[in-house]
């Protein structure tokens, strides 16, 4: 039977953009358990809340009309992103170097660097990245650099249209104060206070770590993920906000090192896994993010990453999905958030619905679901258009303050 409006039904509602009042959604402790990072998700390869979602949508009474998850009726998104952790060789990485490979010794310890490399790549692609960097670091599993050593790169980077956040250190995670001093210091070599955080080694606890990010400052997080395994460890691929705090989790999907140094993929078992998690991804409408270290771009230390990459540019591409950084699609999501859908009238063979947003929306597509046949039209500059079975509205720009009549009929 329908269930009162509790947390799973905020967070459905939240994400998929229309109320759900009336239907069915299963009054599951394990999911919220399991948003909340409380629990990981058991079935690493399966967004199990994203099943539970679209199980709810299938009970929806026809027809229904949701914001879509991204701008322009864009498929899908991708988030790519860069943990910072090393920018030079050690000296013991140095001496095995030397054995394996005798002509580094005379070369400058630059095969960690690669910023120049990454971002090459990614404008060919015409994609842009976010960049999390480490402010300080104690711990002995501390990225083994300062500030200082980075903080000309980090300028360059968002010159060049990247995003940077932090790559909180490996305690940071319980302790408030030190996450604090961390993004202040980012923000001061950088001009400007920093938005998004990645906790080094993904160490993360659910009953404090969102909390003191939020007094920190930060908006959003992208922590949420397993060291050993991709997947989805939220069993959710859509930002949201975690039950109880008012900071947006981006769940982290797919990384260099879940691949290779835990699951032990070859290079083509690791792009069928990629692929395939991509797939359940542009399934569901989601958000495919990624973490690549920009410095695994070197093969002698780290065969096969890269070309994983790469290959995955490439196949995401041809899908044309909405490629956002990790700050844009926090305010995308807010935006989004932002967007009132009402229906006014309901009959045979028609309906209307006022859409209104405190702000302007450029690109804001509604999908229809309903009959088939049906025809969409909007009082706005609009287009209509039909990816396989799914139709959508889409505004030029959803004005501020003026509710907006889209209607249907069949």
């Amino acid at each position: 039977m329908p269930v009162e409006r509790g947390e799973l039904s905020v967070l459905f509602e939240a994400c998929l953009g229309f109320s759900l009042g009336g239907i069915e959604i299963p009054d599951s402790r394990k999911l919220i358990s399991i948003m909340a990072g409380s629990q990981k998700n058991p079935q690493p390869k399966v967004p199990i809340v994203e099943e539970a979602m679209a199980r709810a949508v299938e009970s929806a009474p026809s027809p229904v009309l949701h914001a879509w998850f991204w701008p322009d009726a864009k498929p899908f998104a991708v988030a790519l992103s860069h943990d910072v952790d090393e920018v030079r060789w050690s000296w013991r990485r140095r001496l095995l170097m030397a054995a394996k490979h005798p002509h580094t010794v005379l070369q400058e310890n630059e095969r960690y660097w690669n910023f120049d490399r990454v971002l090459a790549l990614e404008r060919r692609s015409g994609v842009r990245s976010s960049w999390y960097f480490v402010a300080d670091g104690r711990h002995p599993r501390d990225p083994p650099y300062r500030l200082t050593d980075v903080a000309s790169v980090m300028g360059e980077l968002e010159k060049q249209g990247q995003e940077i956040g932090l790559h909180a250190s490996y305690l940071s995670y319980a302790d408030a104060a030190m996450l604090k001093r961390e993004r202040e210091a980012i923000g001061k070599a950088l001009g400007r206070p920093v938005l998004g955080v990645r906790q080094h080694f993904l160490n993360f606890d659910s009953s404090v770590t969102w909390r003191i990010q939020r007094e920190a400052g930060f908006e959003y997080d992208s922590t949420l993920a397993y060291n050993e395994v991709s997947g989805f460890r939220a069993g959710i691929c859509h930002p949201y906000r975690p039950p109880g705090h008012n900071i947006m989790e981006i769940p982290l999907i797919l990384m260099d090192g879940q691949l290779f140094l835990y699951e032990r993929f070859s290079v083509p078992q690791a792009v069928a896994n990629c692929e395939r998690l991509s797939e359940a991804v542009a399934a569901r409408g989601g958000l495919l993010t990624m973490n690549w270290h920009q410095h695994t771009y070197d093969s002698y230390s780290f065969p096969g990453f890269w070309d994983v990459y790469e290959h995955m540019l490439g196949w995401l591409m041809a899908r044309d999905p909405a490629f956002l950084t990790g700050e844009e699609v926090w305010q995308w999501w807010n935006l989004r958030s932002s967007v009132h859908i009402v229906e006014q009238e309901r009959k045979r063979g028609s309906a209307t619905w006022t859409v209104s947003a405190p702000d302007r929306v450029p690109g804001l597509a509604l999908r229809f679901l309903g009959p088939k046949e049906a025809g969409l039209h909007a009082d706005a500059e609009t287009r209509v258009t039909t990816r396989g079975d799914d139709h959508f509205i889409v505004f030029r720009e959803l004005p501020a303050d003026e509710p907006v009549t889209v209607a249907s009929e069949w």
